[in-house]
Formats: C-alpha cells, sequence, structure tokens
C-alpha cells in the first residue's frame, strides 16, 4: 500500500506525463525513486516528470515519524545486537545514533532528524537492507 507521499507524487507526475506507476524506496534518496512511463509518454512529458521528482518537497509531503527507543531496542535480535557492536566500531554516525537511543529515554525519536538518517545508514549498512526494512516497518516508519 502507497503511502501518502507516494500518492503526493505520482498525483504530481500524472498531470504532467501519462505514467502507469511510481516506486519509492527510500523518500531521502531519490535515485531511489521509479517512474514507469505509460505508452506514449514523449520526451518533453518524461522532461516534465523529471522536474517534478526534482521539485518534489519530501518535507511536506511525507509527515516526519517517530518511534521510541525501547520499541527500537525490543525489535533487535542477538545476531542484530552482534552486528551492531561490530559496527558501531567503525561508524561514528551509527555509534552517535546508538547513544542517543539509549539515553533517549521516553522522548519520541524523529525519523526526520539528520543524526537519525545518518546513524540509520549506517545501520542499514550493518543489517542489512532486508533486515532494516522489517524493523523500520515494524517501528511505523518503513525505511
Amino acid at each position: 500500500m502507497a503511502n501518502n507521499g507516494t500518492l503526493q507524487l505520482h498525483e504530481a507526475i500524472s498531470a504532467v506525463c501519462p505514467i502507469d506507476g511510481v516506486s519509492v524506496r527510500r523518500f531521502d534518496d531519490k535515485d531511489t525513486w521509479r517512474i514507469d512511463f505509460g505508452t506514449g509518454a514523449t520526451d518533453q512529458q518524461k522532461s516534465a516528470a523529471a522536474a517534478v521528482v526534482a521539485a518534489f518537497d519530501v518535507a511536506t509531503a511525507v509527515p516526519a515519524l517517530s518511534f521510541l527507543a525501547r520499541d527500537f531496542f525490543a525489535e533487535l535480535t542477538v545476531a542484530d545486537f552482534t552486528a551492531l557492536k561490530a559496527a558501531i566500531a567503525a561508524n561514528d554516525a551509527l555509534a552517535l545514533l546508538w547513544a542517543s537511543l539509549q539515553a533517549q529515554g521516553e522522548a519520541p525519536i524523529s525519523t526526520a532528524a539528520l543524526r537519525f538518517q545518518s546513524g540509520w545508514a549506517g545501520l542499514r549498512q550493518a543489517l542489512g537492507e532486508a533486515r532494516a526494512d522489517e524493523i523500520a516497518t515494524a517501528l511505523g516508519f518503513g525505511s
């Protein structure tokens, strides 16, 4: 099921170009966005669609989500923890996120925060895309 940001992107692009659909893997990385152009889409329409993507403001289309650190820790397995311990030693952004998670208490962690985004990239690398996606989905923000 598409989220509100994907629907907004789909509507904006389809207003300038015939499309079969759009796919957004990660909202924070437009290189992971894909447009499936409809039959008969002209080069001019495809250029207009690319301009829509370039101008699309994720911050207004996709609300910042948050989660509690305790919920994150509840999702970790022993294998996750083992992989993260090794990765934290080699990745300062991940180490800083880890320290923040431990100190956060009951305050929500915003997925829009630069510290989270930088650290999450390291976590994705340490645990692998599939496992990071599972955790993100369980926490309610997708990945």
